[in-house]
């Protein structure tokens, strides 16, 4: 049994509906993006084109558009995408046999859910058996060729080789050829100046490959050699194979319109130059308000929220403003005046300024009724409060409004600077004090500058006194002996000269005194051999100069032996020779460099000892190396000389302090200086030779020595 079946209604969807309509209909529906991409091709599309389906979808609508006509699809698909209609435009397209068929063409722009445009529907009716085909074949080519020959707008077609195919009128025209002058030429080298070439040659490159539209500008150049800035939109053409045809290009010559762009910018940039000149005389003028505060009131009186916020800006001022009438009293004050002042606004309003101040600064009161209307006068004054306090003030006035007897009005700031004044009697006090305290100070140091002059120049007498006690003797003895046979002769004349001699004699016996009480004025202090640790009051030396070191960023590399343990020194002397060794160092040293400080035990080799004549076979061994600039050989000679220096401060004696102490130890300190720094040695000695077996040879028993102070 068969059973038909119902089919309702609403078992019918819309798009059902619309899929079997646009299937039936006897005109051409195509559906394309705005850049004339097939997206739908219905049957009836398919007889009238020729194409199928499948060959047309995701290729471009050009394949079937005339050449001299593809500016006519993209004006309609730009007409499309501001959401205007084409309605019945009769035009021609191309089958695919390359026959034309005229036809009438209505196109809707096809919308998403959010309303935005994304495509467009053309529905296209045949026109072949109307009676006027013919006809509209031909007008639709005049039209063609009327438009891309006549429209103001820069056309050219180019194919695969870059030679150019077409051009239209108005580019000709402008350009200045004629169209046997540019048909086959290369289009690149003949219209594009060299500096574009390359970068044009790539936009070529990338329309003959894909199936899309570019936009860039670039200059063309005439016959004449002018040059036109053209904003070119291009376009390729593909066979139904996909084969690239030609690509052509529809430009507007936007020379003109970039020339009022860059005198619009020249115009804009020369606007803002002046804007922020007009801004820094406006700052400058602001910061000449509070001088003309008064003149701005009477200016703009009648502007009451100006007034209101000038008020405001001159009551929360920390000065007190004034005005004053041509008899020095107050006809204006803000409130800044009940707190300098301490009374009230309405005790001092009326009241002459000159009652407040202090008697000795009166006069000086008296040159504001004289004030020249250019003039700034400008005073410390003191004046009294409600309280009799004395404050300072300074007090800077010009005049306001004046008239041919002087001035009638004075506008002034007054500013509190009570405070400044008594911070400036302190610090006066507190230099003062600072003066005589450092005068103190340099009289000491010159006492102490004195007593190591002193002290240098004993030390030179006593070695001037060991080179003449020797003549001296010499010459006393013989004045004793000629002394002795004078007085032994019998010749009076010769006796008379007896007395000259004794006085030689006694004389030379006091010079004779005076050399020995020098060379016992000279004689070294003795120092204090206790076992201590070097190593430790080099460590304490360094912590003591560590702001030094790092005010001028020098970089400390100790090398301490640590097998050194404690060997017989003075301790103070000790530490007074690291301390002048590190100072001297620290000078020296350029800023960023590097100080090297070391300590080992040396055994110095038989010639040495031979040489040296040293007193002892193993000696500690400091050495303190700085990488400052080398010091001048007839520097280094004098260098542990009292008072010798290369140094614009110092007084010295340093060096000469320091050798002298390790001298005392029996040591010995030496200097070398080169291009790579300068490096201070000390030798102390550790024990003397007895403390080791006399039978060991020389080498064995140093080194016995300085192994067992390991």
């Amino acid at each position: 049994m068969e059973v038909d079946q119902v089919i309702k209604p609403q078992d019918i969807s819309e798009e059902a509906v619309l899929a079997a309509v646009v299937e039936a209909t006897e005109d051409a529906i195509i559906g394309k993006t705005l850049d004339g991409i097939v997206l739908s091709w219905n049957r009836a599309a398919e007889r009238m084109y020729g194409y199928s389906a499948e060959e047309m979808k995701g290729k471009s609508l050009l394949a079937i558009v005339p050449p001299e006509r593809a500016i006519e699809l993209r004006l309609i698909l730009d007409q499309i995408a501001r959401g205007k209609r084409v309605v019945r435009l009769e035009t021609v397209r191309i089958r695919k046999d390359g026959t034309p068929v005229p036809v009438s063409l209505s196109v809707t722009p096809i919308r998403d859910r959010s309303g935005a445009i994304i495509g467009a529907a053309t529905v296209a009716r045949d026109l072949t058996s109307t009676t006027r085909a013919a006809k509209l074949v031909q007008a639709a080519r005049k039209f063609s060729s009327d438009i891309l020959e006549n429209a103001p707008i820069f056309f050219v077609a180019i194919d695969a080789q870059g030679k150019t195919l077409a051009m239209n009128r108005h580019m000709l025209d402008t350009l200045g050829y004629k169209i046997g002058e540019v048909i086959g030429k290369n289009y690149l080298a003949s219209f594009v100046p060299p500096e574009s070439r390359e970068e044009l040659a790539g936009i070529f490159s990338t329309l003959s490959t894909r199936h899309e539209q570019t936009v860039n500008e670039n200059y063309v150049v005439s016959k004449d050699g002018a040059r036109y800035l053209v904003e070119w939109r291009g376009l390729p053409v593909f066979d139904i194979e996909g084969r690239f045809q030609y690509f052509y290009g529809i430009g507007t010559d936007i020379t003109e319109k970039r020339r009022k762009e860059i005198e619009l910018q020249n115009t804009r940039d020369a606007l803002e130059l002046r804007v922020r000149e007009r801004t820094a005389e406006l700052v400058k003028a602001n910061e000449n308000l509070r001088a003309e505060i008064a003149h701005r009131i009477e200016v703009e009186r009648q502007l009451r929220e100006s007034e209101h916020l000038y008020h405001v800006l001159v009551e929360e001022v920390p000065d007190v403003i004034f005005v004053l009438d041509r008899h020095g009293r107050f006809t204006f004050l803000n409130t800044q005046a009940e707190k300098f002042f301490e009374w009230s606004l309405q005790y001092l309003l009326g009241s002459e300024l000159k009652t407040y101040v202090v008697p000795e600064d009166r006069e000086k009161i008296q040159e504001l009724f004289t004030l020249k209307s250019d003039a700034i006068w400008d005073e410390e004054i003191g004046l009294i409060d409600a309280n009799k306090r004395m404050k300072f003030s300074r007090i800077r006035c010009r005049v306001l409004r004046e008239d041919e007897n002087g001035p009638l009005e004075l506008e002034g700031v007054l500013r509190d600077i009570t405070r400044r004044k008594t911070l400036e009697r302190e610090l006066k006090a507190s230099r003062n004090e600072l003066l005589e305290k450092i005068r103190i100070i340099d009289d000491l140091y010159a006492h102490i500058v004195e007593l190591g002059k002193a002290r240098a120049i004993a030390d030179h007498t006593a070695e001037v006194a060991h080179e003449l006690r020797q003549p001296l003797a010499i010459i006393g003895g013989f004045a004793r002996r000629l002394a002795r046979k004078l007085q032994s002769a019998g010749n009076q004349d010769l006796q008379g000269c007896t007395y000259p001699a004794e006085i030689i004699s006694s004389e030379i016996q006091r010079l004779e005194k005076i050399l020995e009480g020098l060379i016992a004025y000279n004689k070294l202090d003795s120092i204090e051999l206790e076992n201590s640790d070097p190593n430790k009051i080099i460590r304490e030396v360094l912590l003591v100069f560590d702001p030094m070191m790092k005010k001028k960023n020098l970089k400390i590399v100790d090398h301490l032996g640590e097998e050194l343990g404690s060997i017989p020194l003075d301790p103070g002397g000790f530490e007074q020779v690291v301390r002048n060794l590190l100072s001297n160092a620290i000078d020296a040293s350029p800023p960023g460099g590097v100080l090297e400080v070391e300590t080992t035990f040396s055994i110095p080799g038989d010639k040495a000892h031979e040489i040296g004549r040293l007193e002892s076979d193993c000696y500690f061994q400091l050495k303190i190396r700085n990488s400052g600039p080398p010091i001048q050989r007839e520097d280094i000679q004098r260098i542990f000389s009292p008072f010798f220096t290369t140094k614009n401060y110092g007084t010295g004696i340093g060096l000469t302090v320091s050798k002298k102490i390790v001298e005392a130890h029996k040591g010995s300190i030496s200097v070398q200086s080169d291009e790579a720094g300068t490096v201070f040695t000390v030798w102390l000695p550790v024990l003397e030779n007895e403390d080791i077996d006399e039978h060991d040879s020389q080498v064995t028993r140093r080194t016995r020595l300085c192994g067992l102070r390991a």
